[in-house]
């Protein structure tokens, strides 16, 4: 705080000029009154008070020394927090590692310390699994900081499992909260995934917690059981006619996740053609293809069933079911229409009741004819037939003609039938024994030995194996 300067006494009359006192610019002294006798001069205003500035850090203590005549005061203000930013920071929030138990140590990664304004050296504290180095200086040259600093995890990082989570703390510099540089690393156990066809296995490394990828498609080993369907948790003996109560993976992403050492054997089945299964889909008016179909009102599912009244298309009395826009069947009294391609569009035809096409484009011009010269075909989001430009639309329930794009959308749902399989016959074990090669990173770096006979054999598990990788009895 500055002090006002005492206001001036009244000067006597006789005295003149009078001369107010001020401060001066260069000397902080006052200037006095001229030609006033000492003894008759106003008090001399007390100088500014001279401010101290000192250095601060990221959060600044200010002081202020104020000065009156020879003797110095010093008053310490409250400590706050400096809301503009540094122009420089630590730079990078965290650092972060991953490693396998019993491998290499992660590389070493580095941060860069910046900082301005600062009143003393900054320290960094000891870590408990990772060792430091700091290149360049954290002592400030005229208050900044520029110093990078690498972590390096330490010797016997990777001798056990799991998080490896530290906090890098920098402090000091006159900053009145710490710097911290989250470190999060973590360990992870590694397992082995052993895959076994019928007794030839190779193996996959893989880390705790995650999923195993696939290994190629086997071969069977049976000349009927031969469709490979998936790995399975355990072997069984023989061939069964379900796998209900056993563990068989399909897909990759249905796998677990690894936590221990796994083995899984491969599934095969004999696969036959089944009854095949009907089902009614939903069919975009812009995406017809050649099918037999079924004219469907949108607002309650319902069918046309081939009856014509007065030019209007009646419906069936009961509806198709959809559920994610198939059904598996169609309602009873269905008119189905086959669609045939033509130049142009298609025709729809009914092998009882013939062609289906518009005598006029106007209400109630649907009917039925043995002979078609004309076609049906997508345009301006309905279905119109090309002689007089008639729209098949619905409205209530029926099916009519328009000479616009009058009252309600027409759907279409296609008759699809979809071939089946049936399975039967899973076995994990042949008795014959292997019929697919050992894969090749499985017999390097093991001894090939000699039968009397002259046969080359490779010794696993204490199974002998021939060159097709074949078991050797």
């Amino acid at each position: 705080p500055e002090t006002k300067p005492e206001p001036e006494k009244e000067t006597k009359p006789e005295i003149e000029p009078e001369t107010k006192s001020e401060p001066d610019s260069k000397t902080d002294k006052p200037v006095k009154a001229a030609e006033v006798p000492a003894e008759k001069q106003a008090p001399a205003a007390k100088p500014e008070k001279k401010k101290k500035k000192k250095r601060g850090g990221l959060f600044a203590i200010f002081r202020e020394k104020l000065y009156e005549d020879d003797d110095e005061e010093e008053i310490t203000l409250t400590p706050e927090e400096n809301n503009s930013k540094p122009e420089n920071a630590p730079v990078a929030n965290s650092l972060t590692y991953a490693a396998v138990t019993g491998g290499d140590a992660p590389a070493a990664k580095t941060i860069t310390i910046t900082g301005t304004n600062l009143e003393s050296a900054l320290s960094i504290a000891a870590l408990k699994n990772y060792d430091y180095a700091v290149t360049g200086s954290l002592t400030p040259s005229e208050g900044s900081v520029n110093a990078t600093v690498t972590v390096t995890p330490k010797s016997g990082f990777t001798a056990s499992a799991g998080e490896k989570n530290e906090k890098l703390t920098i402090s000091g510099g006159g900053i009145a909260n710490n710097v911290t540089v989250d470190i999060t690393a973590v360990v992870k156990n590694k397992y082995t995934v052993t895959w076994n066809n019928n007794g030839n296995t190779r193996d996959t490394i893989v880390l705790d917690g995650d999923k195993p990828a696939f290994p190629a498609t086997p071969e069977s080993c049976d000349t009927t059981s031969k469709t490979f369907v998936g790995w399975a948790t355990a072997a069984w003996s023989g061939k069964i006619e379900s796998i209900i109560g056993k563990t068989v993976y399909t897909t990759a992403d249905a796998m677990p996740a690894v936590t221990k050492d796994t083995t899984y054997y491969a599934v095969f089945v004999k696969e036959t053609e089944g009854a095949p299964v009907t089902k009614w889909v939903l069919t975009a008016l812009d995406a017809v293809t050649e099918g037999i179909y079924a004219l469907v009102t949108p607002d309650n599912n319902k069918a046309f069933n081939g009856t014509i009244t007065s030019g209007h298309g009646q419906a069936t009395s009961t509806a198709f079911s959809f559920t994610n826009e198939e059904a598996t069947s169609a309602p009873e009294g269905t008119c189905e229409l086959t669609f045939t391609a033509v130049t142009g569009g298609f025709t729809m035809y009914n092998a009882s009741l013939g062609y289906l096409y518009a005598s006029a484009a106007s209400s109630g011009k649907l009917t039925w004819h043995e002979e078609e010269d004309s076609y049906w075909s997508y345009a301006n989001n309905n279905w119109i037939y090309a002689a007089n430009n008639a729209y098949l639309r619905t409205y209530n329930s029926t099916f009519r003609t328009y000479a616009g794009n009058s009252n309600n959308d027409l759907a279409l749902a296609k008759k699809t039938t979809i071939p089946t399989k049936v399975y039967s016959d899973y076995m994990t074990t042949c008795p014959d024994g292997p019929a697919t090669a050992i894969d090749n990173a499985e017999v390097e770096g093991k001894a090939v030995k000699v039968l009397r006979n002259g046969v080359l054999y490779i010794e696993k598990n204490g199974v002998r194996y021939n060159a097709m990788g074949q078991i050797i009895k």
